[in-house]
């Protein structure tokens, strides 16, 4: 039997004539899933597959961790914990120093109390030796790696999407709709375009306010502490402060008064001043009580 020969059209693309379209042309179709970074820490605080899901949490939530920690990492740890699990050491001036600073610790009696330590630059903040083994703490570890293990740290996209409609009903039934969420987003950046002087015309900063300026500097291996009174504050001009026996007048900004404060420090040059937001390293203190950060302070302009 003969068969006839066809002659194949270019554009003929049945199952026995696939076009040429080079190396490109794809044998099958794939999904290609992003790669999790196993030590990210979203990863490693909501994946039961996260290595803090079995390694021995007291290996890295001890006091030799705690102390190769940044100076601001641990300034902002200390502040969740309460005063009667905290110590104040005499700051060491020299090596030979050090064993008579760590033998005459001062225990807090109150948070008014170590405030006034705080505030005494002879005085270094930490927490008791006990505290380490403290039996609530080693419990709340326990507890908190079996549910990272269970998955009830898991991110919604890592989840089940069948309940998406209901959880955005309730989502929108509470935050508003999105043209209404839209518009807090909008107040919230607002926030970045506040000064100290809206916060002094608004009274979020006061005259005998205390400011205390903290910020580790790791390339000039400096820890900048330092502690000044507001002396002037008004919505026309800002705020003034006395800073060693001197005043310094009308400070407009944050970053204004951190580059003034690091010009009276004089061990931070300007080429090793990193950019930050000066908000989060300046603390107000108001009749002895610890206000919070000005970054969390402008959030009552809001």
């Amino acid at each position: 039997m003969a068969f006839r020969n066809v002659r194949k059209r270019e554009d003929d693309i049945s199952p026995y004539h696939k076009p040429n379209y080079g190396h490109t042309y794809p044998e099958s179709a794939t999904i290609k899933r992003p790669r999790l970074d196993s030590w990210s820490l979203d990863y490693l605080l909501h994946n039961p597959s996260s290595e803090l899901a079995s390694i021995d949490l007291k290996t890295i939530i001890c006091a030799t961790a705690f102390q190769s920690l940044p100076a601001q990492d641990k300034t902002d740890l200390l502040d969740y914990l309460p005063y009667f699990v905290k110590i104040f050491v005499r700051r060491a001036l020299s090596p030979s120093d050090a064993i008579i600073a760590r033998a005459e610790p001062i225990r807090p009696t109150s948070d008014q109390e170590t405030l006034q330590l705080r505030l005494d630059p002879n005085w270094e903040e930490m927490p008791d030796k006990s505290f380490w083994n403290d039996q609530d703490l080693l419990t709340s570890m326990k507890q908190w790696q079996i549910m990272l293990k269970q998955g009830q740290f898991l991110n919604s996209r890592d989840t089940d999407a069948d309940d998406h409609d209901e959880k955005d009903q309730a989502f929108d039934a509470y935050w508003g709709e999105p043209g209404e969420r839209e518009k807090m987003h909008n107040v919230a950046g607002d926030s970045k375009n506040i000064t100290l002087k809206d916060m002094c015309r608004l009274e979020l900063i006061k005259v005998n306010d205390i400011l205390i300026y903290k910020r580790n500097f790791s390339a000039s291996k400096v820890v900048v502490d330092l502690s000044m009174q507001v002396v002037k504050a008004t919505g026309s001009s800002g705020l003034s402060i006395e800073l060693g026996g001197h005043v310094y007048e009308d400070f407009e900004t944050p970053t204004a008064l951190e580059t003034k404060i690091l010009d009276y420090h004089g061990r931070v040059t300007k080429e090793k001043r990193p950019n930050g937001n000066a908000f989060k390293s300046i603390r107000l203190i108001r009749n002895n009580k610890d206000m919070g950060r000005l970054f969390d302070i402008r959030k009552g302009l809001l």
